[in-house]
């Protein structure tokens, strides 16, 4: 099965290994497979891939993808919780500033502004990032005037995967992370260039919304991101305001104690080994 685009490199990788039968998708000028579905550009990647396995057999049942939390994950994340001196039943919203295109990150200084603003309502912010993310979750750390749990680089993937699934709210860019959120349960506010609504953006609004800049302009230049990356890794989703987070994401931990979360369906194990 060849789930991962087009085909153009991937496609010749998947015939080469001998299976009896291949499948997956083909964009214009890939090799062909036994069976491939057409790739075309702004198609919901969730949708894009039920559309693969299904040449094989396996008919599409769920649209939302889900992620069974196992006791370990919650342990680690409750150990690396109260390293950070959150301790009972505080609400929690997580806050993500990376993503692996610069393009797509929402400027930190805004993340710590919505920070701000919630916690004014009674909720802690969670600061979550990797090793990669130092620079910018130190700008999040620089602007806030909340007391924070600051958990960026401490968590392990079971210890994220716990921290998700126990915040409130998840808050951020387009990203491994708030797929994640989503995928736990999570109620997410994701911001998304107008590219991004279409192939990654949640499908469904009740408990995840989704900002969206629609001029995607590099903020130096303010070249399209359709148009390529102009090479000055800036954001391109600085139309989208704080205030606009600030509302979708108030209203979501408004309704979260009526929403219930839906429980996965099956287990998806994961280890990571170090």
């Amino acid at each position: 099965m060849q789930l991962h685009g087009g085909g153009g490199n991937a496609n010749p990788l998947v015939a080469r290994l001998g299976a009896r039968l291949t499948a997956g998708s083909r964009a214009p000028g890939a090799a062909p497979l036994d069976r491939t579905v057409p790739w075309t550009p702004y198609q919901h990647d969730v949708l894009r891939w039920l559309e693969v396995v299904d040449l094989v057999g396996a008919e599409p049942v769920r649209l939302q993808p889900r992620l069974a939390v196992t006791a370990a994950d919650r342990h680690a994340a409750e150990l690396a919780l109260s390293a950070a001196g959150v301790h009972g039943a505080e609400r929690l919203v997580a806050l993500h500033p990376g993503a692996t295109d610069a393009r797509r990150r929402w400027p930190p200084q805004r993340l710590a502004a919505v920070a701000n603003a919630l916690a004014a309502d009674g909720v802690r912010p969670v600061l979550l990032g990797g090793a990669r993310d130092a620079g910018l979750t130190a700008s999040v750390r620089a602007a806030l005037r909340a007391p924070a749990a600051d958990l960026s680089g401490a968590l392990s993937l079971p210890g994220l995967i716990g921290v998700l699934e126990r915040a409130a709210l998840f808050v951020g860019n387009d990203s491994g992370p708030r797929h994640l959120a989503e995928a736990v349960g999570t109620a997410t506010v994701g911001i998304f260039t107008k590219a991004n609504l279409v192939d990654v953006a949640p499908l469904f609004r009740t408990r995840h919304r989704v900002l969206v800049s629609w001029a995607s302009a590099c903020a130096i230049c303010g070249a399209d991101y359709l148009a390529g990356d102009c090479g000055h890794a800036a954001t391109v989703l600085g139309d989208v305001t704080v205030d606009e987070v600030v509302e979708q994401a108030r209203e979501l931990l408004a309704g979260e104690r009526s929403q219930p979360r839906d429980a996965p369906a099956a287990a998806w194990q994961v280890e990571v080994c170090g």
